[in-house]
Order: structure tokens, then sequence, then C-alpha cells
């Protein structure tokens, strides 16, 4: 993942105390700047979230209906039966929609409340706030250039008495959460192998510099900046000390065993390879080349192996590059190595052999990152791994729907999908129900893994592409409260699970938004729906840490994953380090103990997992009914070694004991393979493990409907009733932590390890569908066996 799994700012809201237009910190670590007040002419829609009555009635509910202990376990309400418990009095609508249509009488429509009363919308523009509430709305940025930016008044807003007391909030097109795994993934990593890159620009800059001898002028051309932001510019100098080869760092692929690079050799003389393979490597030199050596060195291990490959068709192939700070054409070699260790951090070094037995020096071993070479991920390795049988076809379509959450212009291709399906040797499921739009010539990276994966995973499945599209002129994120606006108004049909893969520091989100928000989790849990939301992909510290590292001192909470009445996904990958003594050293020499076989790990970013399982306490949810058992357990173990106190100083707690823990199950996030066109993609996220986790508990509604029973609905309470009553149907996993960011060379002083029974990294584990499926199957047997320890 994500991803996930992938990918901050906070909800862009118009508050009800006072704003002015100057640097302010909003809660979530950095200081938002005013970039000027909103075009008056910019459309927007005014989101009022109206005061609940009855919520505690609500959670009550949503307790006895999800418990599979309790006698009215799937006794879910409909709509009306939840506007009836919770929706303002009726004189309140009417002085809301009073209030509302004195003061935008020329708006596009008219207000529209949902069915349940709680919200309304106005579409209006920044203009008609600012004339309304006699105000200026300011647009506010983040000094990072892809943070996002927020919608604040630089005034109170004023209501009459009978309105203020009924708003919870207002928001301005409200985009709560503005990313997603995979794609924070992608553009992190993009801007990493860019600065790589720059890194290697200079590097080669002064090695040229050494050998031909370097005037001011000279040094002046070559550190050009604007020459520096292109990847393809000077990624190979034009001469090379000792004629060492110079490897691409962007582009080594290591999985399943094989390793694949593109690099440039020298010829004796030291410059550049001008040469086609059919040419012969340095024909224009005195000296062609005539095998590569490679050196290969196993971190864990500490083994290092040579492997020699001779210059020939089809073993190494050339293609067509730019040498130097001024494009001269160039041939570069591709190479791939088969037989590599697999799940082993390996650092790799090549030199060139010449005809007359000479050779090159070997490139610097540090000159590319370590690598993993992890397996390639398919439908089929899933339902091996889990048990899920390959493919079943959905006996009750009709009504076993899944939904996907589609922002940012991400969009998924039915060619694509269909041709995903042929090469995976599945058949076609029915084609999606597409709620808002879909470009399918805009292929967005999340959107494909999701669709190609649920689709793949659980048969015939009915899948609604939910697609909430449009970015406001000023805020530039996604709409996340229209789509739960939409959501929340569904009646029949509707889905029945929700897969999420975005999120965001709990913090940067604020106290009362995350009350609602959990509110609106709740109501969907009274109606049995499923809600499962990826846990992120920055492990213990958030994605704001790949910014700021005082972010690692503590344990930084995300939403949605950390509200109670959503599932939280973690991810993770397979490993060797799967017991404590696959990790230690021993001697004096540091041997390792070389462990045999593979098991799942925590996904972390150190274990070649693209990603770091995001995974924690809340700080505003108490700890929930349904996990105080086992989250009890997870503190108290002899085993569990977690700081009390901020890595960065004594004054603050390192996290909260009594807050909501997750995440709740934990699958497989690494190395998913995903059809781009004419291209295979390997995604990395837990936005890849809650996808493939909705596939699942749709295939167990559909056992449920054979029996003539409800959905799951909201799922945890089951999950933890398992991991008490039947253990056994999880995948238990010990060894690992979520200390590390998405860098492997960023990782915090601590994080919270994984652990026997449920941890902070994990979860419950992963889940053995196949007796998960058994207990559904047999539910009022397993109920009432364990109804009296209940």
């Amino acid at each position: 993942m994500r991803l996930n799994g992938l990918f901050a700012c906070i909800l862009c809201t118009i508050v009800l105390n006072t704003q002015t237009a100057h640097t302010q910190s909003l809660g979530d670590g950095f200081q938002w700047t005013p970039l000027g007040p909103a075009k008056p002419d910019a459309k927007v829609e005014l989101i009022f979230g109206l005061k609940h009555r009855r919520v505690s009635e609500l959670e009550a509910i949503v307790q006895r209906v999800s418990d599979p202990l309790s006698p009215n376990y799937g006794d879910y309400l409909n709509l009306q039966q939840i506007k009836d418990l919770i929706a303002p009095e009726d004189d309140v609508i009417a002085s809301i929609t009073r209030h509302l249509e004195e003061r935008f009488p020329s708006s596009e429509s008219k207000p529209y409340f949902v069915r349940t009363n709680d919200f309304v919308k106005v579409k209006c523009t920044a203009g008609e706030i600012q004339s309304v509430y006699n105000t200026t709305v300011y647009v506010y940025g983040k000094p990072l250039g892809d943070s996002g930016a927020s919608l604040r008044a630089n005034t109170p807003l004023t209501f009459p008495k009978d309105v203020k007391e009924h708003i919870d909030f207002i928001s301005i097109t409200a985009p709560l959460f503005n990313f997603e795994a995979k794609r924070r993934v992608k553009q992190y990593k993009h801007r990493k192998m860019l600065q790589q890159n720059k890194q290697t620009v200079q590097s080669n800059i002064q090695e040229q510099e050494n050998i031909q001898g370097g005037g001011e002028e000279k040094t002046d051309t070559f550190t050009d900046t604007r020459r520096l932001q292109d990847v393809q510019i000077s990624i190979y100098p034009t001469t090379r000390q000792a004629s060492a080869p110079r490897v691409n760092p962007i582009t080594v692929r290591a999985s399943d065993g094989y390793l694949s690079v593109f690099f440039m050799p020298y010829c004796k003389n030291g410059g550049f390879n001008e040469n086609t393979l059919q040419e012969g490597l340095c024909a224009n030199d005195s000296q062609k080349i005539t095998q590569f050596e490679f050196l290969l060195y196993y971190v864990d291990t500490r083994a290092s192996e040579t492997i020699t490959v001779p210059v020939v068709s089809p073993v190494v192939h050339t293609s067509k590059a730019t040498c130097g700070m001024t494009n001269v054409p160039c041939q570069q070699v591709n190479v791939t190595l088969k037989g590599i260790e697999s799940y082993s951090k390996t650092h790799m070094s090549v030199r060139a052999m010449y005809e007359d037995g000479s050779r090159s020096e070997f490139s610097p071993l540090d000159e590319i990152d370590g690598f993993w070479p992890l397996p390639h991920v398919t439908p089929h390795f899933l339902a091996e791994l889990y048990g899920v049988p390959s493919y079943t076809k959905i006996r009750h379509p009709e009504k076993n729907i899944v939904s996907i959450a589609a922002f940012l212009e991400q969009y998924y291709n039915q060619d694509d999908l269909d041709r995903f399906h042929n090469f995976m040797g599945i058949p076609r499921g029915r084609p999606a129900t597409i709620i808002g739009s879909n470009n399918s010539t805009l292929r967005g990276g999340e959107a494909q893994l999701d669709m190609q994966y649920i689709t793949s995973m659980s048969g015939n499945v009915t899948t609604w592409f939910w697609s909430t599209s449009g970015r406001n002129v000023e805020i530039q994120q996604e709409p996340f409260l229209e789509w739960l606006f939409s959501v929340t108004d569904r009646e029949n049909p509707h889905p029945l699970v929700h897969s999420i893969s975005y999120g965001d520091e709990e913090k940067a989100v604020g106290w009362e938004y995350a009350v609602r928000l959990n509110i609106e989790m709740m109501k969907l849990a009274a109606r049995g729906i499923t809600v499962l939301v990826a846990s992120g992909d920055d492990g213990i510290s958030g994605y704001m840490s790949r910014e700021n590292a005082t972010f690692c001192q503590v344990s930084q909470p995300e939403l949605p994953a950390a509200l109670p009445y959503v599932t939280a996904i973690g991810g993770t990958q397979m490993g060797k380090m799967h017991t404590n003594i696959c990790r230690e050293s021993f001697g004096k020499k540091g041997e390792k103990f070389r462990c045999v076989g593979e098991k799942e790990v925590p996904c972390s970013a150190d274990t070649g997992g693209g990603i770091t399982t995001g995974g924690g306490f809340s700080n505003f949810f108490p700890r929930p009914w349904y996990q105080n058992t086992a989250v009890d357990e997870y503190i108290h173990h002899s085993d569990t070694h977690i700081p009390e106190k901020s890595t960065g100083g004594r004054e603050r707690d390192f996290y909260n004991k009594s807050g909501r823990a997750y995440p709740d199950i934990s699958l497989y996030a690494n190395n998913f393979l995903v059809l781009m066109q004419n291209d295979m993609e390997l995604v990395h996220g837990t936005s890849a493990s809650t996808p493939l986790f909705a596939a699942m508990v749709a295939l167990l509604n559909d056992i449920r409907f054979d029996y003539g029973l409800p959905a799951l609905g909201f799922i945890n309470p089951l999950l933890y009733a398992l991991h008490t009553h039947a253990p056994q149907v999880f995948n238990d996993i010990t060894v690992g932590d979520n200390r590390c960011g998405i860098d492997p060379d960023f990782c915090c002083k601590a994080g919270f390890p994984a652990s026997r029974g449920w941890d902070a990294v994990t979860g419950v584990g992963s889940p053995r569908f196949d007796r998960i499926a058994e207990v559904v199957r047999r539910m009022s047997e397993w109920q009432h066996t364990h109804a009296h320890t209940h």
C-alpha cells in the first residue's frame, strides 16, 4: 500500500469562532498562511451539520445489533427509524430552512436535507457567503506545496439564536481526508527518487571535475538547478573514475528472486558506451566489454555472492540513453538476474570485464538503496494464502453490494479490468455500477487496484464505483463529506460494504468534526453496513513525519482508522524474520540464525514492504467495549515494551492507553500487481489490504444470505469475539513493529511492537478465511456455545 498504500490537510471549514487573516496554527503542527481572499464567483457547497438527538440510544442499539452474542444481533434499523431517533425536531428544520431561503434567495438550488434531516446543503458562491455573513473568506495554505489548503472566514459567522444552537458545524465543500495510501507512496517515492538523482548529479559533477578539472564557469553550468530537475539529464556522467559502471537507481526492480537493473558501462578509456549489443559494447574503444560481474551482498546474513553474465543476447540488452550535461547519445545496458535470495535486504555492485582480461572497478555498493526481492502478489497468491476459494460465484448479487470510495480524479478502466481478469485466469464479473463519473482514459492506480482485486477475489459481486468528482477551485482536495452526504442519503439498494483508502492525522481533523464523523459511521453501523478503512502507510508517526521528524516523538493516530465504528485494516508482507531468533545476532562476529520458510510479518519499509503499516491509539475516542480485553492483554504483556513517555522528552505520554486501539485486522499490503494499460505496476499500501478484506466480507455476507440472515454489518464485535473464543481463525503475527515510516532510512526510536494476540501493529492478525467462513455457516451453533460466557 496502502499504500495504501500512500496518503495532508485538515478539513476545510468556516468556523463559528473568530478567524483572522494571519498565519495561524490549525492544530496539525503546521503554520497555515493566508494566500488571499477566495474568488467571489468560486462555486462552493455550504453544508450544515445539524445537532443530533438521542445519540446515546443510537450507540446502545449499534452495540446490540453488532454483538454476535446478543439476542438482537442483526436487527438493523432502516433510514426512517434512524431519522425518528436522531433527527432534529420539525420546528428546528423549519428554522434552518427559513434562514437559508431568506439569505440565499438566488442560490442554484433550494436547501436540500438528507433523508435523516441531520445534514442540509446549499449551493452558492464564496461571494454570497461573504455578503450574507459580512465576512471575508480567505484561502490558507501550508508551507508544503502538496499539503492542501483551507478556506477560513476572518470574522465570526452570525446566526439567529434559533439556528445557531442547532448547528454542529458548517463546512465549505469539506475535504476532510486528502490522501489515499498508494498515491502518497508514489508521490513520496517520486520526490525521493528525484532527490537521489539530484545527489547523483552532484556526485557525477564532482567526479567529472576531478577527472577533467573544473573552472568556475564550468561549475556554474553543471550546478544549474533547472538542469537538476530533469532525471534523464546527467544520470550517467560522460566519464567515470576507474571506468566503474553507473547504476540508475530508479530502474532497480527486485521480486520473486529476480533482479532487473539498468546501468551505463564505461570503456577502458573511461568514456561511456556508445555501441549497441550487436556492434559490441565499447566497440569504438580498443577493448570491448565481454562480461559483467555482479556482486550481491545480503545484509541480514552478511553473506555475498558474485554472478558473471556474458555480453550476449538475450542475456544482455541495450537501449538508448543520454549521458553528461549536454544530452550526448549513449547506450545503457539492462540485465536481469535470477536466483537472488528472497526476503533479504540486498546491495548490488557491478563491474565490467574487457577483452584483454582486465576489469573496471566495482560500482559503489551504496550507489543505490538496498532492495528486497519479495513475491509478486496476484489473486491466486492471496487465495492460497488466506484459504479463499479461487473463484466463488456470488449467489445473491442483487443485494450483495460492495462500494469503492473514489476521489481526486481516481478512475478505473473497464478494458484493463477485463484484461486483468483474463491474465489472472479469472472469469469476468458483472460490470460495475458507477455513482458519479468515471473517465476511463484517466487511469488512477488506487481505483484500478481496488476494482481489479475486489472483483477478482469475490467473484461476480455487485460492485459500485462511488466516484465523488471535482475539487474546489481554492482547496484542491477531495470532497469527502460530499461522499458521506450521499452515502447517508442512500436507501435501497445500497452497498453493504464500503472500502475507503483515505486518511489523515487525528489531531489535524479536530475534535468536534471527528465526533460528528464517528456518529455518521455509527448510523451506518446501525443499518448493518460495514465500513473498512486503511490504517495508514507511515507507521506510528503518521504522514507528517515525512516532512517533520518531531512527529516521531509520540504516537500519531489517524482518522478515520481510529474511529470506534469503522474497521481499521493494517498491512502485512511475507518474511523469514517471523520468530525472534531470526532477528538476533549471536557471537562476537554477530552471526545471524538463518530461518527457514516464510510467514506473514508486519509490512514495514525497513523489511522491503514499501510502506509501514499504521497503528496506535486514539487521543479522541475512548476504548470501545468490544476490544477491552484484547487491548488490556496487549498493554500488560511481559514481552510488550512500549515507552510510557515521549521519546523527545518526558512531558508528554507516548500514547493514550485508554484510547480506541487500531488496527482491527491486517492483510497483505505489498507488491500487488496492478494492470495500468500496457504495464503491470507494483503497488504497496494498506489501500491494497483494505479492498482485499472488503472482498472477503462480501463472500461472508453471501454465506449469511444463504441462510436467510442479514449482512454482518459492523464487524468489529465479531472479530474480537472470534479472537477470544476461536483464535484459530486468525494467523497470529508476533514479530515486528511499526516504528518506521514510508522511508526505510527513517525510523522512529520506538514504535508499537507485534505481540501474541491482538497488537497495535496487526490487530487480531490476518484472517484464515476458510475457518471464519465455517464459523459464519454455523453461527447459531457458535452463538449458543459461547453466549453463556458473554
